[in-house]
């Protein structure tokens, strides 16, 4: 038999780390390393599955995997009858949430909000919510005290969606999300992490550190958006409707590409969804976190990355519309909210000083900014710590 080793690290200290669910109903067992913590499936069946398609959710798969099951309680339950113990309104509200995907995806919504709008129909399910009866959602909604506003507001919209599609009348319950300040590390906090998570996490931190990219669009970032000779990135597939960038790197990033293996068309095809990468960097998070006994690396996010960039963007220039077009933003009023973020003080800088040319240089890539030249010709550099 095959020895099972992280792919990562080679080390052969695993925890069996629970089974995954395929979209045809196979479970495969996955595994956590116990030295870098990577976790992944058992090689031996992963050989099997099929390439990664560059989307983190294939929708027909799961409206298949679903039809599957519908007929699989029908034939279970025999004859449907008065008497049959299996509910025909549980059987005919999962059909009718297979219609309502494949009309998502017929009008062309992502396949990440698709699975999303699946997850929260077939919870209210689960929890006992007629579908078909807005006071019912209702009162789950009302009742469900563990949800966060901003969670209630998700599930008002997609059973609003839902009940536009099957044509029933319902008021959504008023729901206040209040606005919350983003928290903004120190910039030696993410290098921090940076440095102390496996190379594939380290690399995509990198990526949103310098652009200011949301996950799924540096998930989804390809061999051919990387111009190695040039040293620019090409964000070629915005989420949210936003407009398509281009940035320039760092050579230390464009080391860390160089250094990750090329398994296919995209570069972090080895992470089977978004959902799977930021949960591999949760449990990285947390062991550096405890390992540097600095509680704030765990309030640090994919997202919060983006409003790191963009704050310390606004912080340099003071220019709202370039801030704007560093993140793809098209209304000026999702930009304006990182101006109040920007209040640093003078003891929170590093200060450098330069003499030789080669000291300039490697100052400005290091994210130094310029501030003023002494008598003696001395050039004095700084950036927030």
């Amino acid at each position: 038999m095959q020895e099972i080793k992280c792919p990562h690290c080679g080390s052969k200290r695993l925890f069996k780390d629970g089974k995954r669910r395929l979209a045809d109903g196979r479970k495969v067992q996955r595994y956590l390393c116990r030295d870098c913590g990577y976790r992944f499936t058992d090689p031996r069946v992963r050989q099997t599955l099929k390439a990664h398609s560059g989307i983190s959710f294939n929708a027909g798969e799961m409206l298949r995997a679903l039809k599957l099951e519908v007929e699989k309680e029908k034939s279970e339950s025999g004859p449907q009858t008065r008497e049959t113990t299996v509910p025909l309104s549980e059987m005919t509200v999962r059909g009718k949430i297979i219609e309502f995907l494949w009309w998502m995806k017929k009008q062309g919504y992502a396949d990440e909000t698709i699975k999303s709008r699946s997850e929260i129909l077939t919870r209210l399910m689960r929890m006992g919510a007629d579908l078909f009866n807005p006071e019912s959602v209702k009162a789950i909604i009302a009742e469900e005290d563990k949800w966060s506003p901003s969670r209630k507001a998700n599930v008002i919209r997609a059973y609003s969606l839902f009940a536009r599609w099957a044509g029933i009348k319902w008021s959504p319950p008023k729901i206040t999300v209040p606005e919350k300040i983003p928290f903004i590390p120190l910039e030696r906090e993410i290098d921090d992490l940076i440095a102390g998570c496996s190379k594939h996490i380290a690399a995509a931190l990198q990526i949103m550190k310098e652009t200011g990219a949301r996950s799924g669009e540096v998930y989804r970032l390809r061999w051919s958006d990387v111009d190695f000779e040039n040293m620019k990135i090409r964000i070629n597939d915005p989420k949210k409707k936003s407009h398509a960038r281009i940035f320039k790197i760092s050579s230390k990033l464009l080391g860390m590409l160089n250094s990750l293996p090329r398994e296919g068309e995209y570069i972090f095809s080895r992470y089977s969804s978004v959902r799977n990468m930021r949960s591999v960097f949760a449990r990285q998070r947390r062991r550096i976190a405890h390992k540097l006994g600095n509680p704030r690396l765990q309030q640090i996010t994919f997202h919060t990355l983006r409003h790191w960039k963009a704050t310390m963007e606004y912080a340099k220039t003071k220019d709202i519309l370039h801030v704007m077009r560093v993140l793809g933003h098209k209304n000026i009023k999702n930009t304006i909210k990182y101006t109040q973020l920007v209040d640093f003080q003078d003891e929170e800088y590093i200060v450098k000083v330069a003499a030789t040319k080669d000291e300039i240089i490697k100052l400005l890539e290091a994210g130094f900014k310029y501030e003023c030249t002494d008598q003696n010709g001395l050039l004095y550099f700084r950036k927030r710590k």
